[in-house]
């Protein structure tokens, strides 16, 4: 079995108070525990 992946670019225009509000909704609540396993929050780099 051969799985190929695309990297496709996709533009999309928005206003800058629905990208604040879409950049604001990944920021964690104060006291909220996150497991940082994997990837950007990992502790190995």
């Amino acid at each position: 079995m051969k799985i190929k992946i695309l990297k496709k670019k996709i533009e999309v225009t928005r206003d800058d108070l629905d990208f604040i509000g879409k950049l604001v909704n990944h920021i964690h609540l104060k006291g909220f525990r996150v497991a940082r396993r994997y990837g950007l929050y990992s502790r190995k780099k």
